[in-house]
């Protein structure tokens, strides 16, 4: 036996010790495994308890349950099993039967060091009630949690939990009578994996999704390195972009100026905690000795640069300490960030902080929010909205089903917020649930948890919540489609300006994998929006936004198969955002432009604008009642291409305020109205014998816009001169 005794020793002293590379903790279950098919019960025993001791549960639960497969288990073994499986996130329900069957033998003489006790001890109950409470028991789990609290000394170390569990209980019990009307998915085996994957974080245009995982690389470069507080493997950050074009995922992949891809560097914690709503800025949780802080990273080109800190023991910045910063989140104007820190002088263990963006640009000491959002228990995730009102976050509170729940609270004015509100069952269940973003109108959202049934131990979901009312946001969003190039060229840079506050142009750059690009509006405003290329401007659209509107979505999408990037700034359209459009002329009787060049494929003519223009009832769609007038667009559009050699054409198709559940969205209503339009032109050119190559489409546009909805659906007044679709070619 002395051989397995060296072995397991071996193991262990391998597990808790530096590797060959000095850097990262080296452990290879699979070698565990074979050692312990010869060992005794006690090395077993011994084994497993250490591991439980370093929080490496899943490779304890593993030797429990083989030595109670090879009938040597007893109500111990069955406790310390039961015990690990509570704490591996999507095996918890396993943990009931386990603890069932040590219930039989709880004892009051427990002696937790010897490896021949073989009762139970008197916090049994209370894991056993935790049990019926992850198996949604809810009835038992009040029961047992109320036998723990009568059995057990009153100043047992458990005695405030079970006052918790009791508490959650009652909670549960309540949202699950009364289920909300979500629909919920897991995202897919694009994005989760037989391992962690959680904390998703989305820009606002849903371009790209950002996220934790504890995942083996594809290179295999964090292979046999593993975390010694869990036994997985370390945090990395991975990406994955939207196909705007199929609407699916890509693959995701590693971002390698953060999660660093090298053997030598992957034995740290990196972990996505938010992204700006332009995708500009994605900060960052980094992990060191006993704390953590929160880092930003810049985007650059067509990934993210070194990642920076915050800020730490500055004469004015407190955000990062010598204590936990987990977690972050920033206003859309960029101004507030709200974070989260486990520092001394909170009202609990985690509490969410504020802190705002000083003319120095440097940020402000941090203000505890207080109650009613922090509590005496955990606060952790917070997400603020694009809204610029609503906080959501995680709490493990009293008010929570069991361990974190998601709640949102309004800001009334200043400091004061309202009550906390449990968003609800079953987006909330009684295990953990948290880091939730929603997506601008706030209809749908993104979250982790550890449900049963996922890929791995936590997994994405996205979950359409249906709410009658739509947040109060304006954003303008689209991309650029590289059209037969294949790839978005270099120095494209899109400059907005506020011409109502006759403000400074912000610059944007559009995303180099996939051309997003996303901003926020601002409701009674008026902008300018340039689409330039090396100072050089291709596009540029003007738009009002209209005042008091519920959600607005401008989406634009401009083909550089449809303008050439040489052109300078002019030789454009000019678009109000509500269907008026203006011919904007640059180039003289010559066919020179401002700089003294010739574009290609311009000639002398001077061509006149046709437009086309329909205005829809609730719901409708397609341009078949108005052939007459259709028809003599497309004759014009063809006189501009027989005089001058193309035509370039402007889509755009935009729906009101209205809700609309035959196409699920506004947003998807007025797209299909725009596409459609775009294939019946294309349709009927075609079989007019036109070559489709002459046809320059510049731009196709889709709008949510108008007036709030207050259900008077029946006012076309009201609602109908936002329901249309337009076609322009110049």
């Amino acid at each position: 036996m002395k051989i397995y005794k060296l072995s397991l020793l071996s193991l262990l002293i391998a597990l808790f010790s530096f590797s060959s590379v000095g850097v990262a903790q080296e452990f290879d279950p699979v070698k565990l495994e074979k050692s312990l098919k010869k060992a005794s019960f006690k090395d077993k025993y011994e084994t497993a308890s250490r591991l439980m001791a370093e929080n490496l549960y899943v490779y304890a639960a593993k030797i429990w349950s083989d030595i109670i497969d090879n009938g040597n288990g007893n109500a111990n073994v069955n406790y310390k099993a039961g015990l690990c499986y509570l704490n591996i996130g999507n095996e918890r329900l396993k943990a009931l039967p386990y603890l069932k069957e040590a219930e039989k033998g709880i004892s009051k003489n427990y002696d937790p060091y010897s490896f021949l006790e073989k009762n139970a001890p008197i916090e049994t109950y209370y894991y056993l009630a935790k049990a019926y409470h992850v198996n949604e028991k809810i009835d038992k789990a009040a029961e047992t949690y109320a036998i723990y609290k009568a059995k057990a000394h009153k100043k047992h170390v458990l005695q405030s939990d079970a006052d918790l569990g009791i508490a959650q209980v009652v909670v549960a019990k309540k949202m699950i009578q009364d289920p909300k009307n979500f629909k919920i998915s897991n995202i897919g085996s694009t994005i989760n994996t037989e391992f962690d994957e959680y904390s998703p974080v989305v820009t606002l245009d849903e371009s790209a999704i950002f996220f934790t995982t504890r995942r083996l690389r594809k290179d295999s470069s964090n292979a046999g390195i593993f975390s010694v507080q869990d036994g997985k493997y370390y945090e990395d950050v991975y990406v994955s972009y939207k196909n705007f074009k199929t609407d699916e995922w890509m693959e995701p992949e590693i971002l390698k100026n953060i999660s660093r891809a090298s053997r030598k560097q992957a034995d740290k914690n990196e972990a996505t905690i938010s992204v700006s709503g332009d995708g500009q800025q994605l900060f960052i949780y980094k992990g060191g000795v006993n704390n953590g802080d929160i880092f930003v990273s810049q985007r650059e080109g067509d990934g993210y640069g070194v990642p920076e800190s915050l800020g730490k023991g500055e004469e004015l910045t407190d955000i990062n300490t010598d204590n936990w910063e987990t977690h972050a989140t920033i206003s859309a104007d960029g101004r507030t960030l709200y974070f989260v820190s486990d520092r001394p002088g909170g009202l609990g263990g985690r509490d969410i902080y504020r802190s705002v963006k000083l003319p120095t640009g440097q940020w402000s000491k941090a203000l505890n929010l207080g109650a009613p959002i922090n509590t005496p228990y955990d606060e952790d995730a917070p997400f603020f909205h694009p809204d610029g009102k609503t906080l959501y976050y995680s709490s493990n509170g009293k008010k929570s089903m069991g361990g974190f729940d998601i709640f949102f609270s309004i800001n009334i004015e200043g400091d004061k917020w309202s009550e906390p509100f449990n968003i609800g069952y079953p987006l909330n269940s009684v295990n953990d649930d948290i880091f939730f973003t929603t997506t601008a109108d706030g209809q749908r959202g993104f979250f982790s948890s550890a449900k049963a049934g996922g890929f791995g131990e936590k997994d994405i979901y996205t979950i359409d919540l249906k709410r009658k009312e739509q947040a109060q946001v304006s954003i303008l969003k689209g991309y650029i489609d590289a059209g037969s190039d294949g790839q978005i060229p270099d120095g494209i840079i899109i400059w907005v300006t506020d011409l109502t506050d006759d403000g400074e142009p912000m610059e944007y750059k559009p995303n180099k994998r996939n051309g997003a690009y996303v901003f926020n509006l601002e409701p009674c405003h008026k902008y300018s929006v340039e689409y330039t290329r090396d100072e050089k401007t291709f596009y540029e659209t003007e738009m009002d936004v209209p005042c008091g509107s519920g959600y607005q979505e401008i989406n634009k999408v401009i083909s550089l198969d449809g303008v050439p990037l040489d052109q300078v700034k002019g030789d454009a359209i000019a678009n109000n955002g509500t269907g008026t459009q203006e011919d904007v002329k640059a180039e003289d009787a010559t066919g020179k432009n401002e700089a003294g060049t010739t574009n290609d494929n311009t000639t002398d003519e001077v061509v006149e604008k046709v437009e086309f223009q329909k205005f829809y009832g609730y719901n409708e769609k397609g341009i078949k009642s108005e052939e007459e007038r259709f028809r003599v667009f497309v004759k014009g559009v063809e006189a501009i291409i027989a005089k001058r050699g193309f035509a370039k054409v402007d889509v755009e198709g935009s729906a009101s305020t209205v809700p609309t559940r035959t196409f699920k969205s506004n947003t998807l209503l007025a797209k299909k109205r725009s596409e459609e339009a775009k294939s019946i032109l294309l349709e009927i050119l075609k079989s007019n014998g036109v070559d489709l190559s002459k046809v320059k489409l510049v731009s196709v546009n889709s709008v949510v816009q108008g007036p709030k909805y207050k259900w008077d659906y029946k006012n076309t007044k009201k609602y109908g001169k936002y329901q249309y679709i337009k076609l322009s070619a110049f």
